[in-house]
């Protein structure tokens, strides 16, 4: 298994934990835009957190294109983050907190229709902190639609 990219400590009480994830394109843009730095800052992801009981463990970056797929390959920080979570690492019900889905993924959609199934099927919350939607296995059985807003708002992130 790859080395952990944040803290993978087994969560042992009843709350569950939930992740704030960063990403922007480019080097250029990590270091002289606002994007990142925007991203970065944890109020919004520490604020859902106290809403909804969970405990915010920390934030994780990336530079590079969620376009190509190169955040979900090889040691990227979200390839190692899903794993642990899918293996139980990270606890119930962990949560990646997104400040959009664009951040999560630019991706066509048919690329990703497996790691989606496999993502929610584990339990694993994703969390679009701008518009505060949850997608979640029991979120998509409490409203169907939600399923194809989804793959709308990655259609139009690759787009």
């Amino acid at each position: 298994m790859r080395e952990p990219v944040m803290s993978a400590r087994k969560n042992t009480c009843a709350m569950p934990s939930a992740w704030s994830y960063a990403r922007v394109s480019s080097v250029e843009q990590a270091t002289a835009g606002r994007g990142i730095q925007r991203q970065q800052d944890d109020s919004m992801a520490r604020a859902w957190c106290e809403r909804h009981g969970y405990l915010f463990a920390e934030t994780f970056t990336f530079t590079g294109s969620a376009y190509t797929g190169s955040h979900l390959k090889g040691d990227a920080p979200l390839r190692c983050w899903l794993d642990q979570a899918k293996a139980g690492a990270l606890g119930p019900n962990p949560a990646l907190l997104v400040e959009e889905i664009d951040r999560f993924t630019r991706e066509a959609g048919h690329r990703l229709l497996g790691e989606l199934a496999q993502i929610f099927d584990a339990g694993i919350w994703v969390v679009a902190l701008r518009d505060g939607v949850i997608y979640s296995a029991e979120a998509f059985e409490r409203d169907d639609r939600l399923l194809v807003d989804l793959m709308d708002e990655i259609r139009a992130a690759h787009r």
